[in-house]
Protein backbone atom coordinates (compact mmCIF):
# COMPACT_ATOMS: atom_id res chain seq x y z
CA UNK A 1 0.00 0.00 0.00
CA UNK A 2 1.30 3.45 -0.91
CA UNK A 3 2.05 6.14 1.70
CA UNK A 4 0.73 8.74 -0.75
CA UNK A 5 -2.38 10.38 0.82
CA UNK A 6 -3.17 11.90 -2.60
CA UNK A 7 -3.33 8.83 -4.86
CA UNK A 8 -4.52 10.84 -7.88
CA UNK A 9 -1.09 12.39 -8.38
CA UNK A 10 2.47 11.15 -8.71
CA UNK A 11 4.50 12.92 -6.04
CA UNK A 12 7.94 14.11 -7.11
CA UNK A 13 8.49 16.75 -4.45
CA UNK A 14 6.19 18.57 -2.06
CA UNK A 15 6.72 22.25 -1.33
CA UNK A 16 5.38 23.37 2.03
CA UNK A 17 4.67 27.08 2.14
CA UNK A 18 3.89 28.30 5.62
CA UNK A 19 4.45 30.99 8.23
CA UNK A 20 6.71 29.07 10.63
CA UNK A 21 9.28 26.37 9.85
CA UNK A 22 8.49 22.80 10.89
CA UNK A 23 11.24 21.46 13.10
CA UNK A 24 10.72 17.90 11.84
CA UNK A 25 11.45 18.91 8.21
CA UNK A 26 14.55 21.06 8.73
CA UNK A 27 17.46 20.14 6.55
CA UNK A 28 20.63 18.89 8.25
CA UNK A 29 23.92 20.67 7.59
CA UNK A 30 25.20 20.46 4.02
CA UNK A 31 27.78 17.86 5.05
CA UNK A 32 25.05 15.33 5.92
CA UNK A 33 22.75 13.45 3.57
CA UNK A 34 19.08 14.50 3.83
CA UNK A 35 16.63 11.92 5.14
CA UNK A 36 13.99 10.44 2.79
CA UNK A 37 11.38 12.81 4.20
CA UNK A 38 13.67 15.78 3.68
CA UNK A 39 14.28 14.73 0.08
CA UNK A 40 10.54 14.62 -0.60
CA UNK A 41 9.62 17.86 1.17
CA UNK A 42 11.08 21.27 0.54
CA UNK A 43 10.01 23.93 2.96
CA UNK A 44 9.49 27.52 1.90
CA UNK A 45 8.94 29.62 4.99
CA UNK A 46 7.37 32.99 4.34
CA UNK A 47 5.85 35.63 6.54
CA UNK A 48 2.47 36.08 4.87
CA UNK A 49 1.00 39.24 6.29
CA UNK A 50 -2.72 39.06 7.09
CA UNK A 51 -5.26 41.09 9.00
CA UNK A 52 -5.48 40.28 12.70
CA UNK A 53 -8.28 38.54 14.58
CA UNK A 54 -8.79 37.49 18.18
CA UNK A 55 -10.77 34.92 20.13
CA UNK A 56 -12.05 35.02 23.70
CA UNK A 57 -12.35 32.07 26.11
CA UNK A 58 -15.91 31.39 24.90
CA UNK A 59 -14.91 30.93 21.28
CA UNK A 60 -16.12 34.30 19.98
CA UNK A 61 -13.88 35.38 17.12
CA UNK A 62 -13.52 39.07 16.27
CA UNK A 63 -11.72 41.03 13.58
CA UNK A 64 -11.34 44.77 13.11
CA UNK A 65 -11.24 44.46 9.31
CA UNK A 66 -14.09 42.48 7.73
CA UNK A 67 -13.11 39.33 5.86
CA UNK A 68 -14.27 38.81 2.26
CA UNK A 69 -15.69 35.47 3.42
CA UNK A 70 -17.55 37.01 6.38
CA UNK A 71 -15.62 34.78 8.82
CA UNK A 72 -13.59 36.75 11.38
CA UNK A 73 -10.82 34.13 11.57
CA UNK A 74 -10.49 34.00 7.79
CA UNK A 75 -8.85 37.35 6.98
CA UNK A 76 -7.43 38.49 3.68
CA UNK A 77 -3.75 39.08 3.04
CA UNK A 78 -2.54 42.63 3.51
CA UNK A 79 -1.14 44.44 0.46
CA UNK A 80 2.36 43.40 1.60
CA UNK A 81 1.17 39.79 1.85
CA UNK A 82 -0.21 40.04 -1.69
CA UNK A 83 3.17 41.32 -2.90
CA UNK A 84 4.83 38.35 -1.20
CA UNK A 85 2.40 35.99 -2.95
CA UNK A 86 3.51 37.44 -6.30
CA UNK A 87 7.16 36.91 -5.34
CA UNK A 88 6.34 33.34 -4.37
CA UNK A 89 4.67 32.79 -7.77
CA UNK A 90 7.84 33.92 -9.53
CA UNK A 91 9.91 31.54 -7.39
CA UNK A 92 7.56 28.57 -7.93
CA UNK A 93 7.70 29.11 -11.71
CA UNK A 94 11.49 28.63 -11.60
CA UNK A 95 11.85 25.48 -9.51
CA UNK A 96 12.79 22.04 -10.77
CA UNK A 97 11.10 19.71 -11.06
CA UNK A 98 8.19 22.00 -11.96
CA UNK A 99 5.07 22.08 -9.85
CA UNK A 100 2.49 19.67 -11.28
CA UNK A 101 -0.44 20.05 -8.83
CA UNK A 102 -1.46 22.70 -6.29
CA UNK A 103 -3.08 21.94 -2.93
CA UNK A 104 -3.88 24.67 -0.42
CA UNK A 105 -5.48 25.18 2.91
CA UNK A 106 -9.07 26.26 2.19
CA UNK A 107 -8.70 29.45 4.23
CA UNK A 108 -9.01 32.58 2.11
CA UNK A 109 -5.52 34.02 2.74
CA UNK A 110 -3.93 30.68 1.83
CA UNK A 111 -5.87 30.52 -1.41
CA UNK A 112 -4.86 34.14 -2.06
CA UNK A 113 -1.22 33.13 -1.55
CA UNK A 114 -1.40 30.52 -4.31
CA UNK A 115 -3.57 32.51 -6.74
CA UNK A 116 -0.79 34.53 -8.48
CA UNK A 117 1.13 31.33 -9.25
CA UNK A 118 -1.95 29.53 -10.57
CA UNK A 119 -2.90 32.56 -12.71
CA UNK A 120 0.62 32.67 -14.18
CA UNK A 121 0.35 28.95 -14.91
CA UNK A 122 -3.04 29.51 -16.58
CA UNK A 123 -1.57 32.17 -18.90
CA UNK A 124 1.27 29.78 -19.85
CA UNK A 125 -1.22 26.92 -20.34
CA UNK A 126 -3.49 29.05 -22.56
CA UNK A 127 -0.47 30.12 -24.63
CA UNK A 128 0.75 26.51 -24.94
CA UNK A 129 3.93 27.40 -23.04
CA UNK A 130 3.49 25.46 -19.79
CA UNK A 131 6.91 24.00 -18.97
CA UNK A 132 7.45 20.31 -19.60
CA UNK A 133 6.58 18.36 -16.47
CA UNK A 134 4.17 20.99 -15.18
CA UNK A 135 0.69 19.52 -15.12
CA UNK A 136 -2.58 21.09 -16.15
CA UNK A 137 -3.49 20.63 -12.46
CA UNK A 138 -1.40 23.76 -11.79
CA UNK A 139 -4.17 25.96 -13.21
CA UNK A 140 -6.51 25.27 -10.30
CA UNK A 141 -6.21 25.17 -6.52
CA UNK A 142 -7.34 22.04 -4.72
CA UNK A 143 -8.64 22.92 -1.22
CA UNK A 144 -7.17 20.45 1.28
CA UNK A 145 -8.17 20.92 4.94
CA UNK A 146 -5.40 18.48 5.87
CA UNK A 147 -2.88 21.28 5.27
CA UNK A 148 -4.88 23.97 7.07
CA UNK A 149 -3.66 25.79 10.14
CA UNK A 150 -3.69 24.00 13.46
CA UNK A 151 -6.28 24.99 16.05
CA UNK A 152 -5.59 23.74 19.56
CA UNK A 153 -8.16 21.66 21.42
CA UNK A 154 -10.97 23.81 22.82
CA UNK A 155 -14.42 23.30 24.40
CA UNK A 156 -15.96 25.29 21.49
CA UNK A 157 -15.96 24.89 17.72
CA UNK A 158 -13.27 26.77 15.83
CA UNK A 159 -14.22 28.64 12.66
CA UNK A 160 -14.29 26.60 9.49
CA UNK A 161 -13.37 27.85 6.01
CA UNK A 162 -16.09 29.39 3.88
CA UNK A 163 -18.21 27.08 1.73
CA UNK A 164 -17.07 26.11 -1.77
CA UNK A 165 -19.52 28.43 -3.58
CA UNK A 166 -18.30 31.48 -1.63
CA UNK A 167 -14.64 30.63 -2.24
CA UNK A 168 -15.24 29.92 -5.95
CA UNK A 169 -16.87 33.36 -6.29
CA UNK A 170 -13.88 35.01 -4.62
CA UNK A 171 -11.17 32.90 -6.29
CA UNK A 172 -12.22 31.45 -9.67
CA UNK A 173 -9.21 29.08 -9.64
CA UNK A 174 -10.70 27.27 -6.60
CA UNK A 175 -11.43 23.64 -7.60
CA UNK A 176 -14.88 23.00 -6.16
CA UNK A 177 -14.88 19.47 -7.62
CA UNK A 178 -11.95 18.29 -5.48
CA UNK A 179 -12.94 15.99 -2.62
CA UNK A 180 -10.70 16.42 0.42
CA UNK A 181 -9.31 13.32 2.08
CA UNK A 182 -8.70 14.84 5.53
CA UNK A 183 -10.95 16.92 7.77
CA UNK A 184 -9.84 18.33 11.10
CA UNK A 185 -12.04 18.25 14.17
CA UNK A 186 -14.03 21.51 14.52
CA UNK A 187 -12.99 21.56 18.20
CA UNK A 188 -9.29 21.39 17.33
CA UNK A 189 -6.77 18.85 18.50
CA UNK A 190 -3.90 18.55 20.93
CA UNK A 191 -0.32 18.51 19.75
CA UNK A 192 -0.15 14.79 20.50
CA UNK A 193 -3.22 14.11 18.31
CA UNK A 194 -1.76 15.93 15.32
CA UNK A 195 1.63 14.16 15.23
Amino acid sequence: MSNNPFPTCRIKKIFIIQDEPRKDLRYPSRSKQPTAAQSTYQQLTTRQFRSAWSVDQHGNYRATIPSPTGIAADPALTSHGQDQAKELATHLNQIEPPVDVVYSSPYYRCLQTMTPFVRQQRMLFDAGKLSEGAGSDTIKIRPEPGVAEWFGAAPFEHPQPADAATLKDLIPEYDETYVARVKASPKGETYEQRV
